[in-house]
């Protein structure tokens, strides 16, 4: 069966890291857990957005995202 695909948008990735937001940071991580079951995707947008963030929280997704399996989505030329 293929797999469905998912877009990971940066504000999705953040919640990672939502202390202060319980609910949506298990919900978050619990996809994450269940990650291997998607075919997931991050634009280059959300690699700019993490570009752009401070160094201690840069570190800290990457490090994250590093485990996981994530496709680049092809720029669109219109």
């Amino acid at each position: 069966m293929k797999k469905l695909k998912v877009y990971l948008d940066t504000s999705v990735i953040n919640f990672v890291f939502a202390d202060d937001a319980p609910r949506e940071r298990d919900v978050t991580l619990k996809l994450f857990e269940q990650l291997g079951r998607y075919e997931a995707y991050v634009s280059s947008v959300v690699v700019g957005e993490i570009s752009k963030a401070p160094e201690a929280k840069r570190k800290q997704l990457v490090e994250f995202l590093s485990k996981y399996t994530i496709s680049l989505l092809p720029r669109l030329t219109i």
